[in-house]
C-alpha cells in the first residue's frame, strides 16, 4: 500500500525530485573528483529529504492544532485515478482561470452549491422537480 489513506478516501503521493549528479561535477576551482561529486550530491539529497520532512511535520502540526484538516493539508498530493495528483490536475486549470478570468469546468463542477441549489437536490443526489 502507498501509505496512510486520507479520510476522504484518497491516497497521498509526494514526489521528491533529487538533483542530477552532474550539477556537482564542477566547483569554483574546476572539475571535482568522483568521490567529491558523490559527497556533494548526497549532501544535497539529504537536504531535500530534511526539507520534505519539515514540510510534512508542519502540515501534521497544523492538523493537530486544529488550524486545518488532513484533507486540506494534503489535497494537492491526493492520487487520482490515472496516476495523477490533484495538484498536477488543478495547477494548469487554475493558471488558465487567472489568465482568462473564466472558471474552468473542472473547478466549477467541484465548487459548493449555492443554498437555493442545495435545497433542490435530494438525498440520492438527483434534482427535485
Amino acid at each position: 500500500m502507498p501509505g496512510p489513506r486520507i479520510p476522504s478516501g484518497g491516497w497521498p503521493r509526494c514526489s521528491l525530485p533529487l538533483p542530477d549528479r552532474e550539477e556537482f561535477a564542477r566547483s569554483k576551482r574546476g572539475r571535482r573528483k568522483q568521490e567529491h561529486i558523490l559527497k556533494a550530491w548526497e549532501q544535497a539529497c539529504r537536504q531535500r529529504w530534511r526539507a520534505l520532512a519539515l514540510a510534512v511535520k508542519a502540515k501534521l502540526e497544523a492538523v493537530e492544532s486544529g488550524l486545518s484538516t488532513l484533507e486540506e493539508e494534503f489535497l494537492a498530493w491526493i492520487l487520482l485515478p490515472g496516476n495523477t495528483t490533484v495538484g498536477q490536475l488543478m495547477r494548469p486549470q487554475i493558471e488558465r482561470a487567472y489568465l482568462t478570468g473564466d472558471m474552468p469546468p473542472g473547478i466549477a463542477g467541484l465548487l459548493p452549491m449555492e443554498a437555493e441549489e442545495a435545497e433542490t437536490v435530494q438525498d440520492d443526489g438527483t434534482r427535485a422537480d
